[in-house]
């Protein structure tokens, strides 16, 4: 036996001097504090462990022996309180609570086990007990309950569907996002298996997942068809995490999405890419088969029978109505009785530049006016107008198409009863007849050039552009390719419809040739990356209106020219009205052309018409030009 253990055997004071120094070591050595109090919660006595906790040596506990009331925690006091009531009743008392460091002035958690001492009497008399610091315990605990609740909160408020499964997928707790997704409540969800609401096509591959989960430790990712409480079918994407206690998985983790909406988007858009590809398909067919029909009644064949085909509806039919009301079925196969006819009615005394108008279970294009009559389509399908907006556009190309063609159908209508009238009067002048088959001829080659170097250019471009698509056989053309058609074709309609509207360009008689030049350069600007300087000497004459019409055309032509072929950064233009006539004088810093195979060539046909112009003005027309050095042109007309 150790020689500390081997007591004196002296007197009787020395064992007990002894004893008491081997129990103040005991004390001192152990991690909490003993100590007594006399019947007023005085310090009589406390170990060394007391001042790890308070800071303070045992001398001074000593000599304040009421100084650890006043550190107690506020919050705390009631809880002391309470303790010595308890012990004042003989009762032995374990409590908690947070007693502030001397030193640090940090508050430690402590618990406190003390036993009253009574008198023979049964009287409190004092306490002896054990304080230990358990700060550290209880910092453990509270973040145990912070894991706790932010676990808790991530499940709970996650704004998918979340959910626990034991190892036999049984349910064991559900979020409210999960009593949504199924309809199911969270007490139903609790007495089921997941195989419950799985379909029983994807039951399999969940399965699989399931057990691979609980197996290898990974989380696995898929997504299959959901049974709801109703009976509906929902698409879902779920996450599942194994839960590992103890280095042993216990059950399953899931977050599920609903990706319903998410697929039928997906679906839709595979669907609307095969409608645009097939609908330009479609506009490409039709434009091609109009263009070699030189009679209305043929396009309004083609038109009905392409509609027929795209939109699958036969409810289709073109009406004549005339200012008297009167409606007639002119191509078609339409119940007139059917027609809202009041409304067709009102329609008829609005302004023309209406030209679609929807009624409850119809709707109707106008696509011309002939003779005072309006020739209007009517396609007839509930269906139809329920879906049209994905393939109204491709409704509106075909029209405006079909409305150009109906609109140059009645000019050489027009033209061709004029000279039929012309040349059914018994002595018609030579020179009319020698003018209206000039101007006839003209107008042609003009509407050739203007249709050829805008409109014609652009649908050639996107014409190569299809081809080289549907060449990509491994490669089919994509949504942008589809966009870029969509858009190409509808600045071709915008081109042609401007070429329509400069026929005849507004006011040009009463606003002088010089204006009405200034608003062109204007109007074209956004069309051009280059500078016009424009100086003219027109203030004090006034033009033939002949004249001014043809030189606007002149100019309108140099400038679009200009814009496609010259690369300039710097055009100028200058008329000059003289005694003898008029010089028109055009320069620009351009490339270049080499003029000697350009004039009557099909790509330059602007020039060529530009030529025939002046000619027919008798005048001159002159072109100077070398590669890379601009272009300069000299007009000469006679007044």
């Amino acid at each position: 036996m150790d020689s500390w253990l081997q007591i004196p055997e002296n007197t009787l004071e020395q064992q007990y001097s002894w004893t008491k120094r081997k129990l103040q070591q005991i004390l001192d050595t152990v991690d909490v504090a003993i100590w007594s109090m006399n019947e007023k919660f005085e310090f009589i006595f406390c170990s060394k462990g007391y001042e790890n906790i308070f800071g303070v040596s045992t001398s001074f506990i000593q000599e304040n022996p009421s100084v650890w009331k006043s550190h107690i925690h506020p919050d705390d006091l009631v809880i002391v309180e309470e303790g010595i009531k308890t012990l004042q009743k003989g009762e032995q008392v374990v409590a908690e609570y947070r007693i502030r460091n001397y030193q640090t002035n940090i508050y430690h958690w402590i618990q406190v086990r003390a036993t009253p001492i009574l008198d023979q009497d049964g009287h409190f008399a004092g306490l002896d007990g054990v304080t230990t610091d358990i700060t550290d315990r209880k910092k453990m605990e509270q973040r145990l309950i912070e894991s706790e609740q932010r676990y808790r909160s991530f499940f709970y408020n996650h704004a998918d569907a979340a959910y626990s499964l034991d190892l036999t997928g049984r349910f064991v707790e559900v979020n409210q996002q999960s009593e949504k997704l199924t309809s199911f409540s969270r007490e139903e969800l609790l007495q089921m298996t997941y195989h419950s609401v799985i379909m029983e096509d994807d039951l399999e591959q969940t399965t699989c997942i399931f057990k691979s989960v609980i197996e290898q430790g990974l989380p696995q990712n898929a997504e299959v068809k959901l049974i709801c409480k109703d009976n509906s079918i929902k698409q879902i994407s779920f996450c599942c995490i194994p839960i590992t206690v103890n280095h042993q998985i216990i059950g399953v983790h899931g977050v599920a999405k609903d990706i319903t909406e998410q697929k039928r988007a997906e679906i839709a858009l595979i669907q609307s890419e095969e409608r645009y590809r097939s609908l330009h398909q479609s506009i490409n067919r039709f434009l091609q088969d109009i263009h070699h029909l030189p009679k209305s009644n043929e396009v309004e064949n083609r038109l009905i029978q392409e509609i027929r085909d795209v939109l699958k509806i036969n409810d289709i039919g073109i009406i004549e109505m005339n200012e008297e009301k009167e409606i007639k079925l002119i191509n078609g196969s339409l119940d007139l009785t059917k027609l809202n006819l009041p409304h067709y009615h009102a329609f008829i005394k609005q302004s023309l530049l209406i030209n679609q108008f929807e009624l409850k279970d119809e709707i109707a294009f106008v696509l011309g006016n002939k003779n005072n009559k309006l020739q209007i389509l009517i396609l007839r399908d509930k269906n139809l107008l329920l879906e049209l907006d994905t393939k109204l556009d491709w409704l509106h190309i075909v029209i405006r198409y079909v409305q150009t063609l109906f609109d140059n159908f009645g000019t050489i209508e027009d033209l061709m009863r004029q000279l039929e009238a012309v040349a059914e009067n018994p002595s018609p002048p030579r020179w009319v007849l020698k003018l209206l088959f000039n101007l006839s001829e003209k107008e042609r080659i003009r509407l050739s050039a203007d249709l050829h170097d805008s409109a014609l250019q652009k649908q050639l471009l996107y014409y190569r552009r299809l081809n080289e698509l549907l060449e990509r056989k491994d490669h089919p053309p994509s949504t942008e390719d589809l966009i870029e058609f969509k858009e190409g074709l509808l600045e071709v309609i915008y081109q042609i419809r401007r070429t329509c509207h400069e026929l005849r360009p507004p006011f040009i008689k009463e606003m002088g040739l010089k204006r009405i030049l200034e608003r062109l350069i204007k109007q074209t600007q956004p069309d051009r990356n280059y500078q016009v300087f424009l100086k003219t000497s027109l203030d004090h004459y006034e033009l033939r209106e002949e004249i001014t019409i043809q030189l606007y055309r002149i100019v309108q032509e140099l400038l679009n020219n200009a814009t496609k072929h010259s690369n300039a950064s710097e055009v100028k233009i200058e008329i000059n009205c003289e005694p003898t006539g008029i010089y028109l004088i055009y320069l620009d810093n351009g490339v270049g052309m080499k003029v000697s195979c350009s004039i009557d060539n099909f790509t330059y046909m602007g020039i060529s018409g530009m030529k025939r112009r002046v000619e027919m003005l008798e005048g001159e027309f002159e072109i100077h030009s070398v590669l890379g050095r601009g272009v300069n042109v000299f007009i000469y007309i006679p007044h």
